[in-house]
């Protein structure tokens, strides 16, 4: 089984930076303009994109971590699954078990009621 690409994570952080960047960029021209209503749009553009890119950004590295997730528990479920049958195969061959069995005669014990 093959290890998941970590190509998610990488273009989450970037995207991550890049709305850092697109906020700040905002946020500097909003500062240079004088008048209110001339910073308007450079808040609301620098904002708006900014937060868009930094929510993809989460989203993807998210995304990543699921799948990083999803390939831990498969590879252990895997393993699991390989000692299982290997416990099969141990007690399948024939070999006498330690474990008490039904055809020894033993019986158990009622429970006590009190």
């Amino acid at each position: 089984m093959n290890r998941p690409s970590r190509a998610p994570l990488y273009v989450g952080i970037v995207l991550i930076v890049c709305g850092w960047i697109a906020l700040g960029l905002g946020w500097w021209q909003a500062g240079l303009q004088d008048l209110e209503t001339g910073q308007l749009p450079y808040v609301i553009s620098g904002g708006f994109g900014g937060f868009g890119l930094l929510l993809m950004g989460a989203i993807a590295i998210l995304i990543d971590f699921v799948r990083q997730a999803e390939f831990q528990l498969r590879r252990s479920a895997e393993h699991l699954h390989e000692r299982m049958e290997q416990v099969v195969d141990t007690f399948a061959d024939g070999r006498p078990s330690r474990l008490p069995s039904a055809s020894t005669g033993r019986s158990r014990r009622p429970l006590r009621r009190s």
